[in-house]
């Protein structure tokens, strides 16, 4: 990704103040400003052309998407040949850099007739930059509380969750709730050539 080339965190922290209100609008970078742009043109399209259920199928699968790949270019960037990214290193940077990302997510989880995402990738950025947030996944308490966010399963995913005798008469083996624990999934397909794996908290 060619746009985070030459992202600084630790300046962008100082060039903007973090708002005290959750949803005021954040300057973003380069990178993010662009993936927010591009989804949502997207958006205007298949928002005409799609059925509701079929949209809220679509980005679902966009939005899983997005939540494995964002920081992994992240990371990649880091590593890239023309060595212009480095991760924050200032504690306002690595909250910058969290806090674009979150907005970026929260600005497309907004979007009318999608199905909002539990996104985890500022969690995954937290465990990375080694910082932790008071306000750290308020968008799924947020989702919850209104009992929105919940990651739609695929009809085969909801078949094989069921169980096979009556649950309600006979308590749980170990061995039946993790058989439950493992299939428990989001039933993804390729994405742009790639299979993220996204696990709900």
């Amino acid at each position: 990704a060619p746009r985070i080339s030459g992202t600084d965190f630790d300046a962008r922290a100082k060039q903007f103040s973090e708002p005290d209100d959750p949803t005021t609008p954040v300057e973003c970078c380069k990178f993010i400003d662009n993936v927010m742009t591009n989804t949502k043109k997207m958006y205007q399209v298949l928002f005409v052309m799609l059925p509701s259920e079929l949209l809220r199928d679509v980005f679902s699968r966009i939005f899983a998407y997005l939540d494995h790949k964002v920081p992994s270019l992240f990371k990649a960037a880091v590593h890239s040949t023309d060595g212009n990214f480095a991760m924050p290193t200032t504690d306002e940077g690595k909250l910058r850099m969290i806090s674009e990302i979150e907005y970026m997510f929260r600005t497309l989880n907004s979007l009318k007739g999608v199905q909002p995402w539990t996104f985890m990738a500022m969690s995954v950025l937290e465990r990375e930059l080694e910082i932790t947030r008071e306000s750290s996944g308020n968008i799924s308490d947020e989702m919850s509380a209104t009992g929105e966010g919940k990651q739609a399963e695929p009809v085969e995913t909801q078949e094989q969750s069921k169980p096979t005798d009556d649950a309600s008469e006979s308590p749980k083996s170990h061995a039946e709730e993790k058989k439950e624990d493992d299939s428990d999934g989001h039933g993804l397909d390729k994405i742009s050539g790639e299979s993220p794996q996204v696990k709900p908290t």
